[in-house]
């Protein structure tokens, strides 16, 4: 990004930009923005607000949405939530071959809040759903923990039964040899 691309946003001219303001500098509807905004408050936190309770956006914020913006329609990135994961995290972790390429928990939980921020998008502000995504969560991990547990008593079912199943097929060879 060029300081020229940066001038709309220099703090002489607008501290803060409203969201007409803003959706207006990234050539974007208001509708885009919201999904924009909702995406970054999920991985960044909250966007600042007026006294009223709208959303402002600062420089920052929008040299970040105009960054992602352009991550997306390089198609370098498949949604704007992962262009924004993308900002924050510039270098993904490299795990071990024996991890789990993303649990399942953590997909959940950026789903859940993703929702969270829609649902506050769209005018619900009253509405906190966060005590019952978490409890969510937490079911779903309990029955992950015990899905886990099932599984590792069938599989040791089973190679108990494998061994039994050999001491007897030895036992009988050894039987008709005697």
């Amino acid at each position: 990004m060029t300081q020229a691309d940066l001038e709309p946003f220099t703090k002489a001219s607008a501290p803060t930009l409203t969201p007409s303001e803003a959706a207006d500098q990234l050539g974007i509807k208001g509708a885009m923005l919201r999904r924009y905004a909702s995406a970054y408050e999920t991985v960044f936190g909250p966007l600042p607000r007026d006294e009223r309770g709208t959303r402002v956006f600062t420089l920052e914020v929008m040299q970040r949405l105009k960054q992602v913006k352009g991550l997306y329609h390089q198609k370098a990135v498949g949604s704007i939530f992962e262009g924004m994961d993308r900002l924050k995290n510039p270098e993904p972790a490299q795990q071990s071959a024996d991890a789990v390429s993303v649990p399942a928990a953590q997909g959940i939980e950026a789903t859940l809040e993703l929702i969270l921020h829609e649902i506050k998008a769209h005018g619900f502000r009253d509405v906190d759903l966060r005590d019952e995504l978490i409890e969510a969560q937490r079911k779903i991990l309990e029955l992950e923990r015990r899905n886990r547990a099932l599984v590792n008593a069938i599989e040791a079912l089973k190679a108990e039964a494998e061994r039994s199943a050999s001491r007897t097929l030895l036992q009988r060879v050894l039987n008709r040899d005697s």
